[in-house]
């Protein structure tokens, strides 16, 4: 985890928050699209070997989720919110996202 929050600061700082959505936005379609491939070739009977390839293609959607998508909006917050209400929005949001998450 701490490995993707490394990238995500040395990429926001770098090229901004754009380069970073899209990048998070391709990892994450990848990975779906890997899914949505095994998934496939199982209904078919043609998997074969390729057992793992659920549980890497997971992982490489939470890294993306986590790079891009998962943070920006948190930075949007802090620039658009008044000075006075950014602590208790950052609480109810924290509190909004930990329920899904």
């Amino acid at each position: 985890m701490q490995q993707t929050q490394y990238l995500k600061f040395k990429q926001n700082t770098v090229s901004g928050r754009k380069p970073l959505l899209i990048g998070s936005s391709l990892l994450m379609a990848i990975s779906m699209g890997a899914l949505a491939l095994y998934f496939y070739h199982e209904r078919r009977g043609e998997a074969g070997n390729i057992g793992v390839l659920p549980l890497i293609a997971l992982l490489v959607f939470v890294t993306g989720y986590s790079i891009g998508f998962g943070s920006v909006p948190f930075v949007l917050m802090g620039e658009i919110l008044p000075e006075k209400r950014r602590g208790k929005v950052y609480q109810i949001n924290e509190h909004k996202t930990s329920k899904v998450l």
